[in-house]
């Protein structure tokens, strides 16, 4: 999904950023049907840097820094998606205070 090499390479930079950016639609559209009076704005926030977060996490697995097998990475990875997008927690909102 994600490789090293578009480091190295705009094309598939470009082409890791798309995925990025479908990954995050695809949480925001998830928490949005989860949580349909959730602030837009928060859940896109949200889903980018979740998308970005996972990006990197399977950045840094092939990169051999962490060492799980792809099951593990993948349950640990699941999970942690699923507690950041859908576990309710108060957010406080500076623009309002």
């Amino acid at each position: 999904m994600i490789a090293t090499e578009a480091m190295g390479s705009q094309r598939l930079t470009r082409r890791r950023m798309r995925l990025t950016h479908y990954m995050a639609l695809m949480l925001g559209a998830a928490r949005a049907e989860f949580d349909p009076d959730a602030d837009p704005n928060y859940t896109a926030v949200q889903a980018e840097a979740l998308a970005a977060g996972v990006a990197g996490t399977v950045l840094a697995w092939l990169d051999g820094r962490l060492r799980l097998e792809r099951e593990e990475l993948a349950e640990y990875t699941a999970q942690f998606v699923d507690q950041a997008m859908f576990t309710p927690l108060p957010v406080h909102n500076s623009i309002e205070h």
